[in-house]
C-alpha cells in the first residue's frame, strides 16, 4: 500500500507493477516515500518533465561510477528514451523518476557514502529498466532504423551531389576544349 502513493498519478499498469515489485523486495524508507510523493506532485505537465530532463542532462555524466558504471548502458538507454522528442511526455515519467533519483544526492542511501550510496540508485534503475525492457528494445530498434534511413538518405544526397559535380566538371572540360579549338581556329584565321 505504501508504494501506491505514485500509482494514482501514473495511472498505468507497468508503473504500478514496478512500484509493487519494489515493495516486495524491501520496505520503502521514509526518504524514498517522500521522494516519490514529491515527484508525483511535480511531474504533472510536459513543462515539469522538461525541467526534470534538464536536471538529469546536467548531472547524469557525473554518476558513471561504482555500481552505476556496471549498468551504464541501461542508464543510457533510459536517458535516450527520456530525451527523445518522439516519445510522449507522460510515457517518460517512469524512467525520468529513476534518473532523477540517480542524479539527486538525497535518497535512501546518500550518494556521498560511496559506493554504497549508488546501490539503491542502481536497484531502482534496474527495476525500471527490467519493467520497460520491451519498450526500450523497440525504441532502440526504431532509433537504429531511423539512423540507418538518415545515413542512406545522406549517401543518396552525396551521390546526387557527386553526379552534379561530375556533370559540371564535364561541362567545364567540354567548354575548355571547345574554347581551345576556337582559339586555335582564330589564330589560324589571323595568320591568313
Amino acid at each position: 500500500m505504501e508504494v501506491m502513493l505514485c500509482a494514482r498519478f501514473f495511472c498505468s499498469v507497468p508503473v504500478i507493477q514496478v512500484l509493487t515489485m519494489a515493495n516486495k523486495t524491501r520496505n520503502l524508507s521514509q526518504k524514498e516515500k517522500s521522494f516519490f510523493k514529491k515527484i508525483e506532485q511535480e511531474l504533472t505537465s510536459e513543462a515539469a518533465v522538461k525541467e526534470k530532463q534538464h536536471l538529469v542532462a546536467h548531472n547524469l555524466d557525473t554518476k558513471n561510477k561504482g555500481p552505476i558504471k556496471k549498468i551504464w548502458q541501461e542508464v543510457q538507454e533510459l536517458w535516450q528514451y527520456v530525451k527523445s522528442d518522439e516519445v510522449e511526455w507522460h510515457k517518460k515519467i517512469l524512467p525520468l523518476v529513476g534518473l532523477v533519483y540517480l542524479v539527486l544526492p538525497i535518497d535512501a542511501i546518500p550518494d556521498f557514502i560511496f559506493p554504497l550510496g549508488y546501490v539503491d540508485d542502481a536497484a531502482v534503475l534496474m527495476l525500471i529498466y527490467k519493467n520497460m525492457r520491451d519498450i526500450l528494445a523497440a525504441f532502440v530498434e526504431s532509433q537504429k532504423r531511423k539512423l540507418l534511413e538518415e545515413q542512406q538518405k545522406e549517401q543518396e544526397r552525396l551521390k546526387r551531389q557527386m553526379n552534379k559535380n561530375i556533370r559540371f566538371g564535364m561541362f567545364i572540360a567540354v567548354l575548355a576544349i571547345l574554347s581551345f579549338f576556337v582559339t586555335l581556329y582564330l589564330i589560324k584565321l589571323r595568320r591568313l
